[in-house]
């Protein structure tokens, strides 16, 4: 047109959009899909309304004069109840008292969901169950680890901790980890205050008997569920094993749920774009071996 020298040439994006109007553009788009709803990879049917706390890091912050510390988040999927601690060590102890602190003041939900960070999972031996495990076994709590490197999945907690950071970490100059703890129990504050409709509306939290003492004894009864992808032949790494699964079913995802009291694991298909049906693919016998005490 230009070289024809007309007048009153369209712009460039008013032609595109009239060519894409009349059909004439060939080229691809992508297609955007609606997210599936939360919870969707649990196995509770009736629109996943069981109650999740996911758990997570801030790591390697530093104060004034060099000494580190990390920050223990948490956050319930759905009454988006926030828990924040400051630790000058990220270990699977300061974790399960974290935990604790947590569950004795607002009670403890029916999933706790984690990465697969040492800090949370344990050390990656076969048949290995953490201090986390653990403790969340023995509060009959079901702990749920998602697949590394897995997006979506720790989405919630990831963007509370982006918060906790524009909220506390990046407004305020701290001295030391006591003053971290103060403002972080005043963000912890409002946060609940600003949704406080939304938590009465919650489901009940099971409160911890007062008796109750944790025990790092390995537990033989209980539920862990795993969120995993199969490999390239349809085989998946749980408990430490590798599976054969179905050899049509690679590099997809699904949810292991291995239960200890009856020995055996049960494998179902996930899917994204089909989030209520979780068909089932698999069973396997297993029996957590007990490891004997040296004398």
């Amino acid at each position: 047109m230009e070289r024809l020298g007309c007048n009153n040439i369209p712009s460039r994006t008013t032609i595109n959009r009239s060519l894409q109007r009349n059909g004439i553009l060939d080229g691809k788009h992508r297609k955007r899909l609606m997210p599936p709803p939360k919870g969707w990879y649990l196995p509770d049917k009736e629109g996943q309304t069981a109650e999740l706390d996911q758990f997570d890091y801030i790591e390697e912050c530093y104060l004034k004069g060099g000494q580190m510390v990390h920050i223990l988040n948490g956050i319930s999927l759905f009454s988006g109840l926030a828990y924040s601690k400051p630790v000058l060590r990220m270990t699977a102890e300061n974790t399960v008292q974290g935990i604790i602190e947590h569950g004795r003041k607002v009670g403890v939900p029916e999933y706790a969901q984690f990465d697969n960070g040492t800090v949370f999972h344990g050390p990656n031996n076969p048949d290995s169950i953490g201090s986390v495990s653990k403790l969340c076994l023995s509060l009959g709590v079901i702990p749920i680890f998602v697949p590394p490197h897995e997006f979506g999945f720790q989405a919630n907690v990831e963007r509370y901790n982006g918060l906790w950071q524009r909220g506390v970490w990046d407004r305020f100059h701290f001295k030391n980890i006591n003053e971290i703890q103060t403002q972080s129990e005043r963000y912890v504050q409002a946060v609940k205050e600003k949704i406080e409709t939304k938590i009465k509306l919650a489901d009940t939290r099971k409160i911890i008997d007062k008796n109750w003492k944790f025990s790092n004894k390995i537990p033989q009864k209980g539920t862990i569920i795993f969120i995993r992808r199969t490999d390239n032949k349809g085989r998946v790494k749980v408990m430490g094993h590798l599976w054969q699964l179905d050899e049509n079913w690679t590099t997809r995802l699904i949810r292991a749920t291995v239960y200890l009291k009856n020995h055996m694991i049960l494998f179902h298909k996930l899917r994204r774009k089909d989030p209520f049906n979780h068909d089932y693919i698999g069973y396997a016998e297993y029996l957590l071996p007990t490891r004997k005490s040296s004398k």
